[in-house]
């Protein structure tokens, strides 16, 4: 089965992402083994419904296995090369990411029990209550959660305050406070 997208604006058809479903009943004895290589049509869909320009290669390794009574271990990596459009210039450049997860589900009549999750703990457990995993779509999901909204060019300048470098600091060694680095900023220059 796969994802369905809206239709290419190249080709004008539908481009469809794919699905790999591990079932908890397969990794029970041991763990699968997941290796995905998108190909060119499926990495300019995933670019597209990512907003990017263009991508060359996404790769995903991956391990699914039991976590102990009631869970299920998805542990991987994701290469992906693509094309970001600067916020500043709009103009196409070229990046890559390395991305590593570690997820935890819970499945079957584990997963519809109500637990007070703590939203900023980076150690949840997703509920899974069929049991079938689609470690593609958990590697789309963080790819796009990779991603930075705001890229810059990296011909642009760096975005390093301006006169940092020449406000003094006071004769206690600290930082002084903002309004008296502007005071120095508003001075004349000898």
């Amino acid at each position: 089965m796969t994802n369905p997208l809206p239709p290419s604006p190249s080709t004008g058809n539908a481009v469809e992402l794919p699905q790999f479903n591990v079932k908890v009943d397969e990794v029970r004895r041991s763990p699968a083994r997941v290796k995905l290589d998108l190909n060119e049509q499926e990495r300019q869909a995933l670019a597209a419904l990512n907003d990017l320009p263009g991508m060359d290669q996404f790769l995903v390794s991956a391990t699914v296995g039991t976590a102990g009574k009631g869970q299920m271990r998805a542990e991987g990596q994701i290469q992906a090369s693509f094309q970001y459009r600067c916020a500043v210039t709009l103009e196409p450049f070229d990046a890559d990411l390395n991305i590593s997860f570690d997820e935890l589900f819970s499945v079957g009549k584990a997963a519809s029990v109500v637990i007070d999750i703590d939203a900023l703990s980076e150690s949840d457990v997703e509920p899974l209550p069929d049991g079938v995993l689609d470690v593609a779509d958990l590697a789309f999901q963080h790819f796009a959660l990779a991603l930075d909204p705001y890229p810059r060019h990296p011909s642009l300048a760096s975005t390093e305050p301006i006169g940092d470098e020449e406000i003094d600091t006071a004769e206690d060694g600290k930082r002084p406070s903002p309004f008296a680095v502007l005071e120095q900023l508003k001075a004349p220059k000898p």
